[in-house]
């Protein structure tokens, strides 16, 4: 799910401002920044690009209340993302 997010980040991002971020993390702010997604919403989704970093390439023991924290906010977060993304598609069909 992140991965898919930062990949529609990115491809918004180069097609909107000619701007690609320079990390996953980064790409969210670049989707608010096109008018994608909201600012605030592009704050609390990016831990979440750090937290797919640690599970993919285990940098550290991994607490699992952690993940299953990170889980309770990602579905809430990503929910409210599909629906901005969306929503912003749908009014900038050329985008």
């Amino acid at each position: 799910l992140v991965e898919i997010a930062c990949d529609v980040n990115e491809h918004i991002s180069s097609s909107l401002t000619r701007r690609v971020p320079s990390s996953n993390r980064e790409s969210f702010a670049y989707a608010a920044a096109a008018g994608a997604i909201s600012e605030s919403l592009a704050k609390e989704l990016e831990p979440s690009a750090g937290m797919r970093n640690v599970l993919r390439h285990e940098y550290f023991e991994i607490d699992l209340g952690r993940v299953a924290a990170s889980v309770s906010m990602a579905k809430d977060g990503y929910g409210r993302y599909i629906r901005e993304v969306a929503r912003f598609l749908k009014t900038n069909p050329d985008r």
